[in-house]
């Protein structure tokens, strides 16, 4: 899957030399490692222990160059040409946003666009502590406190998740879930508890006074 995705990669973007791939590998992972990875990206490719989801987020975003950070699945196309060139003209100039594109299946915000601004404003990726579910979904509720999230629909980056019928379910999925789903429900009482909604408020409050314009994108 991670070489269809670099592949779809490649065949939509404008500005290549602009796009870098951070991607983490577990040192269990040698079936893909063996693989080789073959893309005109620049690719960084980290090896290490079986981490949650967050941690791992914020281990790549660190290691990032670039001013906008991506989240994305390798079971994901990107199916838009031009899709960089495109989001970056919708971007923000003071670089606080969630931005987001279409999935092709719910239009959640699934694979959310912060800024390098934001993670250091913030202090995190993905909020540590949250093992996997509701990763995207704390960024989003963060970017809509701050007037700040939107989705660009124009982009689609296809999730082709068991969920959307368009893979079988693997072992990684329910690693991910937990036992009778007892990550999910974990992560789910987490986001909606009266801690989690204050944080995420005190954070916006914070962002806010990134912006040039208040509610504005």
């Amino acid at each position: 899957m991670f070489q269809r995705l670099l592949d779809s990669l490649e065949d939509t973007t404008d500005n290549l030399g602009g796009v870098e791939v951070i991607t983490y590998f577990d040192q269990d992972d040698g079936a893909t490692l063996s693989a080789g990875i073959k893309s005109a990206c620049a690719i960084y490719a980290v090896v290490g222990p079986q981490l949650r989801t967050a941690p791992r987020m914020n281990r790549m975003a660190r290691l990032a160059n670039g001013p906008v950070i991506f989240t994305m699945n390798d079971d994901v196309t990107f199916n838009t040409p031009h899709w960089d060139t495109i989001l970056h003209s919708k971007l923000p100039a003071d670089g606080i946003h969630c931005a987001y594109p279409s999935d092709g299946y719910n239009d959640a915000c699934s694979f959310p666009i912060v800024s390098k601004r934001w993670i250091e404003a913030v202090g995190y990726y993905h909020y540590p502590h949250l093992i996997h579910n509701f990763c995207d979904a704390w960024i989003c509720d963060i970017g809509n406190r701050v007037g700040r999230s939107f989705q660009i629909p124009e982009i689609v980056c296809e999730h082709h998740h068991p969920l959307c019928g368009k893979r079988e379910s693997d072992a990684n999925d329910a690693r991910q879930q937990g036992e009778g789903g007892s990550t999910y429900v974990r992560d789910k009482a987490l986001y909606g508890s009266e801690k989690g909604r204050v944080h995420r408020g005190e954070v916006a409050a914070e962002l806010i006074k990134l912006t040039y314009t208040p509610g504005g994108h």
